[in-house]
């Protein structure tokens, strides 16, 4: 009879005098499926050519703009208007003038930015130009 007195004082200082088994159903019974949270979706990476890819337009805006200007025309004789730089020209030819630079017939200089820029950065840059700055048709 004491071993009986002694455990259900201990289940009760457990705060539970029922063993689990003789808890009705309806308290253990799941949420209906109606009341339970979506789960989330789950977020999705890009991938990592993607994640890195550099931006063309902001290289532009910190190493060109200074001296090709916003419109691409020149800023006042430092930077050759891509109207005149790019027509006839391949990728290569302008790669090559970003990455060692160049003097014009008028003297104006172009620093060579290949220790500055990678190479996929060049790329990035030349494409933004092309595009924005580039004959159209």
């Amino acid at each position: 009879m004491k071993h009986i007195i002694i455990l259900s004082f201990l289940l009760a200082g457990c705060g539970d005098a029922e063993p689990p088994a003789a808890k009705p159903a309806a308290a253990t019974a799941a949420k209906p499926a109606a009341a339970a949270k979506p789960a989330a979706a789950p977020a999705v990476a890009k991938a990592p050519a993607e994640a890195e890819k550099p931006d063309g337009e902001k290289i532009y805006n910190q190493y060109c703009v200074a001296c090709h200007g916003a419109d691409g025309k020149g800023n006042n004789g430092l930077g050759g208007a891509y109207a005149d730089v790019l027509p006839g020209k391949t990728d290569e030819q302008l790669i090559k003038s970003i990455k060692e630079g160049k003097t014009s017939a008028t003297g104006a200089a172009m620093p060579p930015w290949g220790g500055s820029l990678k190479d996929d950065q060049i790329k990035a840059v030349l494409g933004y130009v092309k595009e924005k700055y580039g004959p159209k048709g």
